[in-house]
């Protein structure tokens, strides 16, 4: 990735260069003409000079011109800007540093882990201090696997801020790409590929002191980074290379290829029939029959075909036959909120009040941050005419989001019930803003 960027670099410091020698070369051109039509004109050798020196200094001129527009439309970066592969020091002496052992190197990218395992949510706080452990392994780049290691760990540690993603995920690729001999985007050459690779007794030498995943695991991961950022074509390279149909056929289908997955989907169908094969065949052709194959061939235990049927018979808006396969869906797997949303939704609809309280009592339990499902339960609440229930409901709604002026007109009806007016008054504020 830095090859390239300095690749880049060059030859956008090379392009004006180019032009302003275009530039000159064509005002030398119409010089020459002049020259040309004044000698033969006038048929003085004294009057030739003179004007092939004023021709000269106007070429010079048009270059000169040329040149300061070609300067004026260059984009200058300051060196703030730029985004550096270490931290650069203003006195050289505060980055001096210590040669390591391999034992040492393994070491602290075991500190580095820990860390990460201490903090498995991660945050820029967890970020900067394993990248202090990664920063000075990654100054000796003596083994192969150790290297590797830290290179790895750092890739993803970018891959979670924006301005280095896309660099990011080229590093994962490239250490994907050196575990085979084949020509790739990061390997491109004879001598990348096998020449300068390194040797499998150098890779195994320190495989039991670090974490370093398999290949498969590798791909995998690359996989569902590149399907993450929308590159979704790469991604269904990758998966079916690995085997994983089913992301496959959803990365086809979401790059519109619908014949394609199609066809991939059959394919697997005829060297055997699965359950998740038929409900990805229902999806792509919209037939409800093959959830309902999906179903028998699980026995009734696949909840993703329950969830697609609810879906469709929602969509043709026959809420109770929803209503039915998305409690099926919920019974067999029930830690999926989102399920549980669209169950008490179409309970809403129909009419049955109790069903929907308890479906979003249980969205609310599984992702208390749902704003939308406590305003929900607050709305069943005031249904029921229970405003001493709905309150909390409201206040945990409107944590979440405060930006809803329907929440704020509901929480004023319900602190007029609860005759708590000096919030009925703070209310106004957020109906009438919006």
């Amino acid at each position: 990735d830095d090859a390239g960027r300095n690749d880049a670099g060059r030859n956008d410091s090379h392009r004006p260069g180019r032009a302003a020698a275009r530039s000159r070369n064509a005002d030398a051109d119409d010089g020459n003409r002049m020259i040309g039509r004044t000698r033969g004109a006038d048929g003085d050798g004294d009057g030739d000079g003179d004007n092939k020196q004023e021709t000269d200094e106007g070429a010079k001129t048009s270059a000169d011109s040329a040149s300061a527009r070609i300067k004026a439309q260059e984009i200058r970066h300051d060196e703030e800007e730029i985004l550096l592969d270490r931290v650069k020091f203003t006195d050289r002496t505060d980055d001096s540093h210590t040669q390591l052992s391999k034992l040492d190197q393994c070491i602290l990218l075991a500190l580095c882990l820990d860390v990460k395992d201490l903090n498995p949510h991660k945050d820029a706080l967890t970020s900067e201090q394993m990248s202090a452990y990664l920063e000075r392994v990654l100054r000796q780049s003596d083994d192969w696997t150790v290297y590797a290691t830290a290179l790895l760990e750092r890739a993803w540690l970018e891959c979670e801020r924006t301005h280095g993603r896309e660099r990011a995920i080229l590093q994962i690729q490239a250490l994907a790409d050196q575990h085979t001999n084949r020509l790739t985007l990061t390997q491109s050459t004879f001598r990348a590929a096998v020449e300068d690779s390194a040797p499998p007794r150098e890779r195994l030498r320190h495989l039991h002191r670090i974490v370093y995943p398999p290949r498969w695991a590798l791909m995998r991961d690359l996989a569902d980074r590149y399907a993450k950022i929308g590159a979704v074509t790469a991604a269904a390279e990758l998966y079916e290379t690995l085997e994983l149909w089913d992301e496959a056929v959803e990365c086809h289908r979401v790059a519109g290829r619908g014949k394609m997955a199609e066809r991939m989907v059959r394919d697997r169908l005829r060297e055997g029939e699965t359950p998740r094969m038929w409900c990805a065949l229902g999806d792509l052709t919209r037939d409800p029959r093959c959830y309902e194959k999906s179903l028998e061939l699980s026995g009734g235990r696949f909840s993703p075909a329950y969830v697609a049927l609810g879906h469709y018979h929602f969509d043709k808006g026959q809420l109770r036959d929803a209503s039915t396969n998305y409690r099926k869906a919920v019974e067999v797997k029930p830690l999926v909120p989102a399920v549980w949303f669209r169950l008490g939704t179409v309970s809403m609809q129909l009419g049955q009040w109790d069903a929907a309280l308890k479906a979003f009592s249980e969205v609310v339990q599984q992702e208390p941050e749902e704003g939308d499902a406590w305003a929900n339960v607050a709305a069943v609440h005031m249904r029921n005419r229970n405003p001493k229930e709905a309150y909390p409901a409201l206040v945990e709604s409107l944590k979440q989001n405060r930006n809803n002026w329907r929440v704020w007109q509901t929480k004023l009806y319900t602190c007029i019930d609860l005759r708590k007016y000096d919030e009925a008054i703070q209310a106004f504020p957020g109906i009438t803003g919006f």
